[in-house]
């Protein structure tokens, strides 16, 4: 009995494509909870007129989206590992493993990018080279990472892959974005407060705190609502925006890099 094996260089274009597929699953799966209204606000007054807006969750996240969100990370991951991988193999005609390995320094990267490739495999050396998939940071207390660099995103992919394979799924939960201050007519103009934390929230915890002391809430009358997100957590270096366009950013740099190695690398 006989199998066929599939060419190589359809692999990472088959992985990507199916995180497109698993992006989109959890992108209707978010609508549908959204769209069910899930979350409610209590307002609690302290006896000395204190007011604290506190997170009432009505429907819990699915747990199953830490495992699309799981399964999109997998895929895009593996995509490059294949790139890499095929494009080591046809330059040097052998079996070999040529793994894309991703760092979070400079230094490392130099040092160590190549270990085992061998002097036979120059063009996929020099794709990676041009490449550079070590971490950029611009802030040396490391705050969020600017997706806006793509060696960030993927070393952001690498951290979210090496927790899902080797350590927890990755959670998927609430964040409260910003409250929105009306104050009521005579009471002067609505604004908006940063809410008191950007991790992911549990049930009764205190998403912002009114004081009747700060001028510009003394003596007023107004009313307040709250926005949500639903994001990614558990690692560091994530960006504070919503855990679907996380992934989306990830899988469009993903897709590129592929893209351009089926140009480059697989003619």
């Amino acid at each position: 009995m006989s199998s066929v094996e599939p060419d190589p260089r359809l692999g990472p274009r088959a992985k990507i494509e199916r995180a497109k597929e698993h992006l989109a699953d959890l992108k209707l799966e978010i609508g549908g909870f959204i769209a069910g209204d899930p979350y409610k606000f209590r307002v609690h007054d302290d006896p000395d007129g204190t007011r604290h807006l506190i997170l009432e969750s009505r429907k819990p996240i699915p747990l199953r989206w830490s495992a699309i969100v799981g399964d999109i990370v997998h895929n895009s991951r593996s995509a490059l590992d294949l790139l890499v991988t095929c494009s080591g193999r046809l330059e040097t005609e052998s079996d070999k493993e040529f793994p894309f390995r991703i760092f979070r320094k400079r230094t490392d990267f130099e040092k160590k990018a190549f270990e085992g490739f061998g002097n036979h495999c120059p063009r996929t050396i020099r794709f990676l080279k041009l490449l550079k998939p070590y971490e950029r940071l611009h802030d040396t207390k490391r705050p969020s990472a600017d997706l806006g660099h793509h060696a960030n995103t993927i070393f952001l992919l690498k951290t979210l892959s090496n927790r899902d394979k080797h350590e927890l799924i990755i959670p998927v939960g609430t964040v409260a974005g910003r409250a929105i201050v009306t104050p009521k007519p005579g009471f002067g103009e609505p604004f908006e407060l940063l809410a008191q934390s950007t991790s992911l929230m549990c049930e009764g915890e205190i998403v912002i705190t009114i004081s009747p002391f700060d001028p510009l809430f003394a003596n007023k009358d107004f009313n307040t609502q709250v926005t949500t997100s639903i994001c990614l957590g558990g690692v560091e270096g994530l960006p504070f925006i919503g855990a679907h366009s996380v992934l989306a950013h990830i899988v469009k740099i993903v897709d590129r890099i592929v893209g351009i190695a089926e140009r480059r690398l697989f003619r």
